[in-house]
């Protein structure tokens, strides 16, 4: 692993004066790419782990705090055809020594046409940290499969309340509200997404509070 990469990953600009920039092409709303990019941060904080650094370091390069955390390509600002080169970079890493054959970098490069960089020694789980991280950031995964959970906000960034959780478990499951036996359920468990939604929530605030 290259030295120091781990740490690196929240001691460029993470939080520390740096204004975040979404780019256009990220799928996720802004909202939800930033809570994200706190609770990867918080969990670093937490753990230490490669994985959550390379989580960390992703959300950074995206945002325009750091360089790309695979190949450390350094334009800015990033753009989509770059995030897929570094999510194959990253793939090609994290799958080093595996039975499958590496992905044809070479080729990525040309056909994205970005500049090709070679991958450098970052180790598996820093990658695999990064590549999950950029395949939702592109839409290539949906919501479900964010590397960590995130809360529900409103359109302006209201965490979601007991009427919205309830709202949606009924478009989620018609027939069970339709169902008297059943209604109650819908009721209690939005009740409880709703408690969990503001712990989730209150646990961005304070990991935002912890790092200024």
């Amino acid at each position: 692993m290259v030295s120091g990469v781990v740490d690196s990953a929240v001691h460029t600009r993470v939080m520390d004066g740096w204004q975040p920039v979404t780019p256009r092409w990220v799928r996720p709303s802004t909202f939800e790419v930033s809570d994200l990019h706190a609770l990867a941060y918080g969990a670093f904080a937490d753990i230490r782990s490669p994985r959550t650094a390379g989580m960390v370091a992703a959300l950074s390069w995206v945002r325009g705090g750091r360089d790309a955390p695979v190949t450390g390509r350094t334009e800015q600002p990033v753009t989509r055809a770059m995030a897929k080169f570094e999510r194959w970079a990253a793939q090609a890493v994290a799958g080093e020594d595996g039975p499958l054959p590496p992905p044809p970098l070479h080729a990525f490069a040309e056909s994205l046409r970005v500049p090709f960089l070679a991958p450098r020694p970052v180790g598996r789980g820093w990658a695999e940290g990064v590549w999950p991280v950029l395949s939702w950031l592109d839409g290539t995964t949906g919501r479900e499969e964010c590397p960590l959970p995130l809360p529900r906000r409103s359109p302006d960034g209201r965490l979601w309340g007991e009427q919205e959780m309830k709202e949606q478990l009924i478009n989620d499951h018609p027939q069970r509200w339709l169902n008297p036996a059943t209604r109650g359920q819908i009721k209690t468990e939005a009740v409880e997404r709703a408690r969990r939604n503001r712990d989730l929530g209150a646990m961005i605030a304070q990991i935002r509070g912890a790092s200024r």
